[in-house]
């Protein structure tokens, strides 16, 4: 099977909430109980919010088929996080079943600090008891 999408293919979901715009040039093939794809699948643009309120502008995207079983692909993704506290990237590159994930920030923050900032939309957790009134 060859699915040829020149663009205007929309993918939306709501847990997590997803709205991505792909185009795609793939070929299926399905042979003595194997399975093998060759082509691209690739981001034009698109938005991800693996955690509420925690969107993600997907800035670069594209599964790579090599010929091989489907689970043999490669990944090349990088997606934007805009938080008032640092502007947050996500990488995820290498075999799909196994990808690297890095993390960056500007201004610079260690890996802890940015889990923290995706995870809370804070820098850091604040101690004390709690605080009511103005």
């Amino acid at each position: 099977m060859h699915v040829l999408v020149p663009r205007g293919f929309f993918l939306k979901g709501e847990d997590p909430r997803l709205d991505v715009e792909l185009k795609a040039d793939v070929t299926y093939e399905a042979s003595g109980g194997e399975d093998y794809a060759r082509g691209y699948i690739e981001t034009i643009r698109g938005t991800v919010e693996p955690i509420a309120g925690r969107t993600f502008t997907i800035e670069r995207g594209r599964v790579q088929f090599t010929g091989g079983p489907p689970s043999a692909a490669t990944l090349d993704v990088e997606a934007r996080y805009d938080n008032p506290a640092a502007v947050v990237t996500a990488k995820v590159v290498g075999p799909a079943q196994k990808p690297d994930v890095t993390l960056s920030s500007q201004p610079p923050m260690d890996e802890a600090q940015i889990a923290m900032l995706i995870a809370t939309g804070q820098r850091e957790l604040k101690a004390g008891p709690p605080r009511s009134g103005p």
